[in-house]
Parts: structure tokens; sequence; C-alpha cells
């Protein structure tokens, strides 16, 4: 069997970003639908696909993301008793 070694993407970021726009077109053709319906929820599928391959691809959370979207971002809590010490 011959081995063969992936490299995976150059600039993975760059071809995501080309796909912005038909996430921006899926979001706004599902916002014509209820968001009980059953065409929303298929609409949001490849939306939801999309955005968890971007992620695992470049490594970086909420990859399409604007700051307007992360502004409110909740934050892990805070260890308020202190790192625990090996006592």
């Amino acid at each position: 069997m011959v081995q063969r070694r992936y490299g995976g993407l150059i600039e993975p970021e760059r071809h995501f970003e080309k796909l912005r726009p038909y996430r921006e077109m899926l979001i706004r053709m599902a916002g014509e639908y209820a968001p009980t319906s059953w065409q929303y929820a298929e609409l949001h599928k490849p939306v939801l696909a999309l955005d968890a391959a971007a992620e695992a691809v470049c490594k970086r959370p909420r990859f399409y993301a604007t700051p307007h979207h992360t502004a409110g971002a909740i934050q892990p809590p805070v260890d308020r008793w202190g790192p625990k010490s090996d006592d």
C-alpha cells in the first residue's frame, strides 16, 4: 500500500470567505419562513454545516461571526476560589 500525506488547504480562510455570500443568501432565504417551519430548518442545515467545516479547517471558532456577533459573547466562568493547590 502506498503511504500518502495530505497537507490540507493552502489559505483555507480565503476559500471559506468565498462561500460567505452563499451562506448569507441561505440565511436570508430562511428568514422568509417561520422559525418553526421545516423549510427554515432545511435552509439552516447547510449554514450549520458550513460553520462547522470552517471552524474545523481554519481552526478558528465562529469563523463567520462578525464583531457585532461576538460583542456580547459569554465568557467562561471565573473560578472564584482561585487555582487549586497540590497540598
